[in-house]
């Protein structure tokens, strides 16, 4: 019983440590705009070209 109670307090431990580098919801949604955003226009400009290229020809 002792041992499992000294176990049970490293995972515990363990827990607590990896909690503090967890990004929480508030945090990641500037970084998630973000990366959207220059998804969308790094494809809106692939597309544009495609289409300008089809139109000249």
């Amino acid at each position: 019983m002792g041992t499992q109670i000294v176990r049970l307090q490293g995972q515990v431990e363990h827990i607590q440590e990896r909690m503090k580098s967890f990004v929480t919801q508030a945090e990641f949604i500037p970084v998630r705009i973000i990366a959207y955003g220059l998804t969308g226009m790094t494809l809106t400009s692939v597309f544009a070209a495609l289409l300008a290229k089809v139109i000249i020809k």
